[in-house]
């Protein structure tokens, strides 16, 4: 069985999976779990193979391409007669014919760097397209492949009851459509339709509705775009069957996708932490190294020194201080992120409770879903715990920016859209997301007039100890005191509660070199406004001084232990 062999999808894809004569050794489906097919952290390690892997891959499935359909038609139990004739008597085209691994896109670049490329693109595991591109269409095994099998590749737009969509065909459209269905569901991006979702949904066992199905609890997105491409779940006999046939109640698609990913990558669920592979410093680009306060199940923050570009193992780096001397480090984390550009991607921290952290990557522009996206790491910096396309479109980090802050004191920060200039009502706005970017739950235009960030910004900081943050607008240019000045809200964001000119001269705050940073290092139960200088300093190490509670005196200064940026 073979070329043209369609199995059924929902409007996405083929979703029997093709059936194969020459079956491989079956992996063990004792752990298959329909609730958790894979996870999102696995199906978003985008990082898991370069080009060149990709390539010597495909070139180990088939050693050998029978470009000319000279060999046997064993297949098909036709031995008499070659495949070439096989393919005439079933009229299908003639010689010659490329394997995956030999083809060339009209621009030149191979499968493997489509595949690359897709997968960079869109931040979905280029193994996932691998597979897919087996279980749907045997292109990565398939020593004699038709022009069919590359049309539809990864089965994209072939529903059940009609034939394959002309637009979605190609090889390159095919894994473009494929990798944005994946990363559109995984980011729950608002406006990509997904028939199933998390929690507990129906999944029929078939697409004969008789045979029925059975309740599954989704346990993860990449799962959910899974039944979203394949709406079925196999039944006892297709896992009884490993690689083979089962009853006619089975379907084999999600099946095969878990074998094949078994069988050739190991497994489909985040046993072991991932670095970005081969990666590379981005050329002409800033280091842009920033801090910003993390805290892992203590009752303190510490400072992570965020370092996106130019690092010694060519991947993003996270780099975090024991305590709050500021000398010794309890981690240096190469991340899974490869290297990106500080001015278009920002590193913030998320409190999820009152005892921790995590770090949120924030995309402003230049996405796959072409929206903002936040990009949360877990503790360790070496798996993503999630992924979301946000409610807003792409932004210019120019003119605003993302920040988080707890105002309601339930130990869990929300991210806070910032627009400084260019806003519709002319004045600094305040755009609350909910759900982790997924909706918005506020909307409010402040009491200060729109302003560059060149003059001021807003950080968020809980100055009373009552476990909530307040907003303050820093200005640190054009003020009237000549003084870096701290001016607090009021919840509203329409009135001031204080106005202070701080012991700092605005003419000594650079912005492309200073920051100003509010953590809880000493466990007091509020924040400390930290001034932060990471060069240009007399010792050329990055440089914290801490503020007494009203900003107008120091309380610490320290030259850290890391080198300047």
């Amino acid at each position: 069985m073979k070329k043209f062999l369609f199995s059924v999808g929902l409007s996405i894809s083929i979703c029997l999976g093709v059936l194969f004569t020459s079956l491989p050794v079956s992996a063990t489906l004792n752990d298959f779990d329909p609730g958790n097919i894979m996870d999102d952290t696995v199906a978003t390690n985008y990082g898991s193979m370069n080009a060149q892997q990709i390539q010597a891959f495909l070139n180990s499935k088939v050693p050998q391409c029978d470009t000319n359909g000279s060999q046997p038609a064993r297949e098909f139990g036709r031995p008499d007669i070659s495949r070439a004739q096989y393919a005439s008597l079933r009229g299908w085209h003639g010689p010659p014919y490329t394997c995956l691994r030999d083809y060339r896109s009209g621009d030149g670049r191979s499968a493997a760097q489509l595949i690359f490329d897709v997968a960079q693109k869109y931040h979905v595991n280029p193994q996932l397209l691998i597979v897919l591109l087996q279980k749907e269409q045997a292109l990565v095994t398939d020593v004699w492949p038709t022009r069919g099998q590359f049309r539809s590749a990864t089965g994209y737009g072939c529903p059940d009851t009609a034939a394959c969509d002309s637009k979605y065909f190609g090889l390159e459209n095919q894994l473009e459509w494929a990798a944005k269905h994946f990363h559109y569901i995984i980011t729950r991006n608002p406006n990509w339709y997904s028939p199933y979702t998390t929690g507990v949904n129906f999944v029929r066992w078939s697409p004969n509705a008789a045979c029925g199905g059975s309740h599954v609890n989704i346990q993860n997105w990449t799962t959910a775009a899974l039944y979203s491409y394949t709406p079925y779940q196999p039944n006892a006999a297709a896992l009884a069957a490993g690689y083979g046939t089962g009853n006619g109640c089975s379907a084999y698609g999600n099946r095969n996708f878990y074998n094949y990913f078994t069988d050739w990558f190991g497994g489909t669920r985040s046993s072991s932490s991932f670095a970005c592979r081969d990666g590379q410093n981005l050329p002409g680009i800033a280091t842009g190294a920033r801090i910003t306060p993390t805290r892992i199940n203590g009752g303190r923050d510490t400072l992570t020194v965020t370092v996106p570009n130019n690092t010694g193992s060519k991947c993003a780096e996270i780099h975090t201080w024991t305590d709050a001397h500021l000398q010794t480090w309890s981690q240096h984390v190469a991340t899974n992120s490869y290297t990106f550009n500080q001015q278009y991607s920002k590193v913030i921290s998320q409190k999820v409770n009152h005892k921790n952290t995590v770090l949120t990557k924030v995309d402003y522009n230049g996405t796959a879903s072409g929206r903002v996206e936040f990009h949360v790491w877990t503790q360790d910096g070496l798996r993503w715990l999630a992924h979301t396309a946000t409610t807003a479109g792409p932004i210019d980090p120019l003119l605003s920016e993302v920040i988080t802050a707890d105002t309601n004191g339930d130990g869990v920060d929300e991210y806070y859209l910032i627009n400084y200039e260019q806003t519709n009502t002319g004045m600094i706005e305040v755009h609350g997301w909910s759900n982790n970017g997924a909706s918005w739950f506020r909307h409010t235009a402040t009491s200060h007039p729109a302003a560059s960030m060149n003059t001021g910004r807003i950080i968020a900081a809980d100055l009373d100890g009552d476990k909530k943050d307040e907003f303050i607008y820093v200005k640190y240019g054009n003020t009237s005191s000549g003084r870096v000045e701290f001016h607090v809200w009021d919840a509203s964001l329409k009135n001031w509660v204080r106005h202070t000119a701080s012991n700092y001269p605005q003419a000594g705050y650079v912005v492309a070199t200073n920051d100003i940073v509010a953590a809880d290092l000493f466990g007091r139960g509020r924040d400390t406004i930290y001034y932060i200088k990471y060069r240009d300093t007399p010792h050329n190490k990055i440089e914290v001084h801490g503020w007494g509670d009203n900003q107008q005196s120091w309380d610490s200064h320290i030259s850290t232990s890391s080198g300047t940026y």
